[in-house]
């Protein structure tokens, strides 16, 4: 079962871009942080989402804006290939995110996920790994 699978993601992209769309809840980044066991912060800072920010939807009970919902899938799709890499277990995948990575001159993955075209470097990033090519 994949991380967006777990969460009730769709993994087609007219499916996840009519998830994002509709509005997605602020409480599925609550869902994310418990289903990869780390804490809400960790997850807003991957996102580049302000926490109070996350606060203030949940107590008004508002979706977040299109432009994080993206941010968001962003970072579960990253997630989901930095957990293929590291076997599923969270607490490396977590690490290697916050570490500089040679195949990306030294910055570090977790740096970029606040992007679409990051999120995609960190994701070939993985498969680059995966397939030997890069360390």
């Amino acid at each position: 079962m994949t991380l967006s699978s777990s969460l009730g993601i769709p993994s087609d992209p007219l499916g996840a871009h009519q998830w994002i769309v509709a509005g997605v809840a602020p409480t599925m980044i609550h869902q994310l942080a418990g289903t990869v066991k780390t804490d809400v912060g960790s997850i807003c800072r991957l996102a580049g989402i302000s926490r109070s920010s996350v606060a203030r939807k949940l107590k008004m009970e508002v979706a977040l804006s299109t432009s994080q919902g993206a941010r968001l899938y962003g970072v579960v799709q990253a997630l989901e290939a930095v957990l293929s890499l590291h076997r599923n277990n969270t607490a490396r995948a977590l690490s290697w995110l916050h570490r500089p990575a040679w195949g990306l001159g030294g910055v570090a993955p977790a740096t970029l996920l606040t992007t679409e075209m990051g999120v995609q470097v960190v994701i070939d990033l993985v498969g680059r790994i995966q397939h030997g090519v890069c360390q």
